[in-house]
């Protein structure tokens, strides 16, 4: 059992050759009792963090998933938040192909599709909810040349031309299966 703060524990481990049981103990009065648990049924759970996902202050619970079906790439992170200092865990959120920048209170990553189809996201924190700052389009018909798309409280979306990533999305794990679809196009 892993620690998540002063009272909840938590564990994870196989349920059957198809998928993963989650869940938390309470410590109390010198006794583990179970607060909840979670089976995940044709998904794989490859393992739990706790650390500040939001900046907050507050420890939080990332689940690191991988579906069984699917083509594309496909790690998924479930965030929870504690709700109150008793240990419950309440808002869940869910993204795909993340990379946390802490520093900016960010998160970055490659969105489920195929090379080609697939853009690039950026999301950034408001308390327990992720707010979209900006995607990024490959354009098959332009190689090298990608499409920025940010939301615009009065026109919807803004967009502009780019010929280079920016710096912030070149360390991406996932950035290869973004860039795939250029070895067609030679």
């Amino acid at each position: 059992m892993v620690r998540f703060d002063r009272y909840l524990y938590h564990q994870f481990q196989p349920w059957n050759e198809y998928g993963s049981v989650q869940e938390f103990y309470r410590f109390e009065q010198g006794a583990f009792r179970r607060q909840w648990s979670r089976r995940f049924q044709s998904v794989t759970l490859e393992g739990d963090s706790i650390f500040d996902v939001n900046q907050d202050g507050q420890f939080d619970l990332v689940s690191h998933l991988h579906s069984q079906a699917g083509c594309c790439r496909r790690r998924v992170h479930e965030w929870y938040f504690p709700t109150s200092r008793n240990g419950a865990l309440g808002q869940t959120v869910r993204c795909l192909n993340p990379q946390y920048d802490p520093a900016n209170g960010a998160v970055r990553g490659v969105y489920y599709g195929h090379p080609g189809e697939v853009s690039l996201y950026e999301y950034q924190w408001r308390g327990y909810a992720l707010e979209l700052l900006e995607e990024i389009h490959p354009l098959e018909e332009f190689p090298f040349r990608f499409l920025r798309r940010r939301p615009d409280a009065t026109a919807g979306y803004r967009t502009e031309w780019l010929t280079e990533l920016p710096d912030e999305y070149r360390e991406l794990p996932d950035l290869d299966w973004f860039l795939l679809y250029l070895n067609r196009l030679n």
